[in-house]
């Protein structure tokens, strides 16, 4: 039981994050799907949000098999070097802790005076998902993801998506993404890896990961946006993965401060157990 909780709690920081405000960014209707291709990965790869640090506090919703449960986190990241979180109920004191390293994972259960430690590879295990340091820095912060073609000697395929008038980039062709989504799900058994990027401002809409061999899926939506400090952040963004379970994350970022000194505390009990 103490097993299951702690793979949960990770589950619960894994899938999290990004910031405040409540100045909606949604692209408008009527923005025309005008760029050239250069312009449109230039534009997208040179829109990343620079900071050394930030920090602030969320609202979590988590849903696993039609059951929710939210909770509040404090964060805090300190670029490519890590990330922390305190998970606390709506009402009372922390739950859980969480700090993740380009290397390695660890987290505290305060409800059962457990703790957990691992290097990152094994989070793949636990998630089915593969995920590195630098990939879950960027989805947080909806910073450029970069995308490999299906073939070595293919390339990356860019169209417009005029019905949700966003830019659609992807490893496979969007007529084959159709197909392959639609129809050929139980055939296809490669990886799909797909970006769609707002026409005003170049940040990712969703990100989405298909392994049709392993059955896994990764989507986040990043449905509202932020200006802070003259830098585009999230506000409010969902999480979906797929694997042997279901899991949707609803991330609301209530304060962010970027580049203030933050302290990373990390000391586990001495009468906390270990888990494997």
């Amino acid at each position: 039981m103490q097993s299951k909780i702690s793979k949960y709690t990770i589950i619960v920081f894994l899938s999290f994050f990004i910031f405040s405000c409540k100045n909606k960014e949604k692209t408008a209707e009527h923005n025309k799907l005008k760029a050239p291709d250069k312009e449109i990965i230039k534009n997208y790869t040179n829109n990343t949000f620079n900071f050394n640090t930030v920090s602030g506090k969320a609202a979590l919703t988590l849903t696993q098999n039609d059951k929710k449960n939210s909770f509040k986190i404090t964060f805090r990241i300190k670029k490519d070097s890590v990330i922390w979180i305190s998970i606390t109920p709506l009402l009372g004191l922390e739950v859980a802790r969480v700090m993740i390293t380009p290397d390695s994972v660890f987290m505290i259960d305060r409800l059962h005076k457990t703790y957990y430690k691992n290097n990152i590879e094994n989070i793949n295990e636990i998630l089915h998902i593969d995920i590195s340091y630098n990939l879950l820095q960027n989805i947080l912060l909806a910073n450029p993801v970069s995308i490999e073609p299906e073939n070595k000697k293919d390339k990356i395929y860019i169209r417009r998506n005029r019905k949700e008038q966003l830019y659609f980039v992807s490893n496979v062709k969007r007529r084959k993404y159709r197909k392959v989504i639609n129809k050929d799900k139980d055939k296809f058994k490669e990886t799909i890896e797909t970006i769609w990027i707002y026409p005003d401002n170049f940040k990712m809409a969703k990100f989405e990961i298909n392994d049709f061999e392993e059955n896994k899926y990764f989507n986040a939506k990043y449905k509202e946006f932020q200006t802070i400090e003259n830098q585009i952040f999230p506000k409010l963004i969902e999480y979906n993965i797929k694997n042997d379970k279901n899991y949707s994350l609803t991330v609301d970022y209530t304060k962010v401060n970027i580049n203030s000194p933050v302290k990373v505390s990390f000391k586990i009990p001495s009468k906390y157990g270990q888990i494997k």
